[in-house]
């Protein structure tokens, strides 16, 4: 099943301390789709800065191996998961090919909780790549979230 899936997780980025949040993908083995699947994997902006882009193809590269268990994220109340959209930025993070990495800011729909991808505002990152070019690539497209 994780075989039709490209592999792909969502990024999330505090907008008043710059702390960043993985959430990873997994296949939920019931109904056949992607959701959230484990704990948030909490990284400060340093290790980001550092490590980021490393720790996201780590985590990128697990999908298909990953056991799927309901997302810490899935498991919050619904003014949980306001709380946390309102002091977040997202990123969906999807891994294109072995040589390409797609950043696709998450924007809020109008009216309703949740937010939707914004494909014409994705930015395709090519690897390899130098930690300086993805790190302005992340920039960019957290700047496009309009949240």
């Amino acid at each position: 099943m994780q075989n039709k899936f490209k592999p792909m997780l969502h990024l999330f980025r505090h907008r008043k301390n710059g702390n960043f949040i993985i959430l990873n993908s997994g296949v939920e083995p019931q109904m056949g789709w992607l959701s959230d699947t484990g704990a948030m994997i909490h990284i400060s902006e340093e290790t980001m800065t550092a490590d980021g882009l490393a720790i996201i193809v780590r985590n990128l590269e697990e999908f298909k191996q990953r056991k799927f268990e309901r997302g810490e994220l899935s498991s919050l109340d619904r003014s949980g998961k306001r709380k946390f959209d309102r002091i977040h930025d997202e990123l969906l993070v999807t891994l294109k090919s072995p040589s390409e990495l797609e950043l696709q800011p998450m924007v809020p729909v109008r009216g309703k909780m949740g937010r939707r991808g914004d494909k014409k505002q994705a930015i395709l990152v090519r690897l390899p790549v130098s930690f300086e070019a993805f790190w302005g690539e992340i920039n960019v497209a957290f700047s496009r979230c309009g949240g």
